[in-house]
């Protein structure tokens, strides 16, 4: 994630209030919501920080892996750069939970930010990785963090920047995989070439979970996609309709953020005319020398650094200032405090559902009316505090963001090769609060050659081409599978999503967690967390589920096909009078003469059935059962006895 900020010359935490001068590896630009902005933390709020897994404790292993520069020539360098042909990918793993060779390796697919972030960020795999028995591999994107090819970050942004793709990244998480399931990777990571895998990822990395797994199946057995705009491109259909994202220059995205600051969704029921006023007046305001003074004064810039000049006169950049904070309230807009796109310098937490705290001050239905300027001016400022100065300590601003600041970073570059996703260029309604934008893709390819060389332009259909639209996940000849895309209400990625798909013969299927902000699902859970959010986890560790137990039924198959498994004659328990209640992974099954067969009801979905050494087991699954997501299984002890328990059925151990 990315964070806007001005610098000021009174806080010493630059890293949320500061901006750079030039772009900067150690401020990556952030997970797929917005150019230039610095990568944020992936700290939780305040009242969840015990829940956080950092980066540098004794539970995770820290290590990087040699993987190729390019993985699409044979020998390098062949294009026209000096370059190693490998270099070093950063990558975390844990194994305390997981059962050895055999057993699931969860696979986050690294965003465009430093790793450490979702490492602390996820709680998703953290939380249900000991239930699976599963590993936690959490791997750095090249070019971002610490992970640079050609020689480090100098020498890979000077002669390097065309090795970086969505090609080159998914490639890298192939090889780095092959290394761990090869035992080569790490000396207390045995082989386990069976063992299935489940990308995840959020926004980007969401794209990038997808990505993987339509085109390496074979490597990734599932992949959950959350808050991923993977629709987001020129030539990519959003629907069976032929609708695409640019149809109106992605002014979707701005729609949401605009819904957002409704009474509708929460907000104050003043708070989105006022806030369009707020824009109009600005641009109104800064026309003469007398009003940028007064609106230097109102948003507290400091009166001896000369912040607005003629230079401002239409009102831009102070306009943007205020308009990504309230994209940020859009994408941020949790149930409780969180400072995951402040910064990893800030001092306090955004509150909870922060739209609508910003909007509180925003509240006066009167603000708007003749003579209220000052007053409409002071309000909008105190709103967009709520994220630039969320600790009350910024005595004055000494600068805001200039025109294009937010065009700048390595993400920068990778919009202007494959259009990676920039809100920035996106249009904004003549008839929203937003001031007006026009999408201009002449521009674009414009600005793009000055700052990179002629040979740099938008491949605008080169995405939709390499990976599809709806038409690969949906469509006749769609061969897409095992992936659970799923979006944010308040989240304006979500225009730009997978919505309304629901394939249950090759489990693609969306999901819309209501009152939820960016990749929402992916996060710890909390006490304030919404049933929507509790039941979207539930559906998709239940495909999880589902996806890992036929990875490891065909792995048995093939076992038995070696004559390594042997089948015998087996009797059956086939209700809860027989068998108990059991609802985690199979890996637990007991190795006597028994079958274990599940509680198929109404809502049965599918099951499989496979063999492991003496045992046939049937799991049934069961798909929104009265509004909830679950998976059950019905099972005997290894004596094919009634077990009392699911713990322990009186031997002292596992059923």
């Amino acid at each position: 994630e990315r964070t806007r900020s001005p610098r000021s010359v009174t806080l010493p935490f630059e890293g949320r209030v500061g901006r750079h001068d030039a772009p900067s590896s150690s401020h990556p630009t952030g997970d797929c919501q917005r150019r230039g902005r610095q990568a944020a933390a992936a700290r939780l709020s305040a009242e969840r920080t015990h829940r956080e897994r950092r980066a540098d404790n004794g539970e995770l292993h820290r290590a990087v892996a040699t993987v190729q520069a390019n993985h699409f020539v044979w020998a390098a360098p062949v294009d026209g750069a000096d370059y190693d042909d490998t270099f070093a990918m950063r990558y975390f793993t844990n194994t305390e939970y997981w059962g050895g060779p055999g057993y699931p390796i969860w696979f986050y697919t690294g965003n465009e930010a430093n790793v450490e972030q979702y490492v602390n960020a996820t709680g998703l795999m953290w939380e249900n990785a000991a239930e699976h028995q599963a590993m936690l591999v959490f791997a750095e994107h090249r070019f971002y963090g610490q992970t640079w090819p050609c020689g480090g970050e100098e020498a890979a942004q000077e002669d390097c920047l065309h090795l970086l793709t969505t090609e080159q990244a998914a490639a890298d998480y192939v090889e780095l995989l092959a290394m761990i399931k090869s035992g080569t990777a790490a000396a207390d990571i045995a082989p386990c070439p069976t063992s299935p895998v489940i990308a995840f990822g959020g926004s980007y990395g969401g794209m990038l979970a997808a990505w993987v797994r339509m085109k390496y199946p074979g490597t990734f057995n599932g992949a959950i996609s959350a808050s991923a705009p993977i629709l987001g491109f020129i030539g990519a259909a959003l629907d069976g309709e032929g609708h695409g994202f640019y149809d109106d220059g992605g002014a979707g995205y701005w729609d949401i953020v605009q819904a957002d600051t409704t009474q509708e969704k929460g907000a104050a029921p003043a708070c989105s005319a006022n806030l369009g006023a707020g824009f109009e007046l600005i641009a109104k305001m800064s026309t003469d020398s007398a009003g940028r003074a007064a609106l230097s004064d109102a948003f507290g810039l400091c009166p001896d650094a000369q912040v607005l000049d003629e230079s401002d006169a239409d009102g831009y950049r102070l306009q943007m200032w205020v308009l990504y904070a309230f994209d940020d309230y859009a994408m941020g807009n949790y149930p409780f405090a969180s400072t995951y796109l402040e910064g990893p310098d800030a001092l306090s937490p955004l509150p909870p559902f922060p739209m609508r705290a910003a909007c509180e001050h925003l509240a006066d239905d009167t603000l708007g009316d003749e003579g209220s300027e000052a007053a409409l001016m002071d309000a909008v400022a105190a709103a967009v505090n709520l994220l630039y100065n969320s600790s009350g300590a910024e005595k004055c601003y000494e600068s805001i963001p200039a025109r294009d600041d937010e065009l700048d970073g390595i993400w920068d570059y990778q919009w202007c090769t494959q259009m990676a996703c920039q809100e920035t260029y996106f249009s904004r309604r003549p008839s929203g609060i937003w001031p007006e934008y026009s999408f201009n893709l002449t521009w674009v390819n414009e600005r793009c050659q000055g700052k990179y060389g002629p040979h740099v332009t938008p491949r605008a259909t080169h995405v939709a081409q390499q990976y599809g639209g709806w038409e690969a996940l949906n469509g006749p000849a769609a061969s897409a599978s095992h992936i659970v895309f799923s979006n944010g209400e308040f989240d304006p990625w979500r225009a730009a999503g997978v919505n309304g798909l629901n394939d249950t013969e090759r489990d693609v299927v969306s999901v819309l967690v209501q009152e939820g902000a960016h990749h929402l699902d992916l996060m710890f859970a909390t006490p304030e967390d919404s049933q929507s959010v509790r039941d979207v986890r539930a559906l998709e560790m239940a495909y999880i589920t589902k996806w890992e137990h036929e990875a490891m039924a065909r792995a048995r198959a093939r076992a038995g096909a070696a004559g390594n498994v042997q089948s015998r004659d087996t009797k059956t328990c086939t209700s809860p009078e027989e068998c108990c209640y059991y609802t985690s992974t199979s890996s637990q099954y007991s190795q006597g003469t028994c079958s274990q067969t599940s509680d198929l009801d109404t809502c049965e979905l599918f099951g499989d059935t496979y063999t492991t050494g003496d045992c046939e087991h049937t799991a049934g699954y069961t798909h929104k059962c009265e509004g909830r997501y679950s998976i059950t299984f019905w099972y005997k002890d290894e004596d094919c006895a009634v077990c009392t328990t699911p713990a322990d059925d009186g031997d002292g151990e596992p059923c």
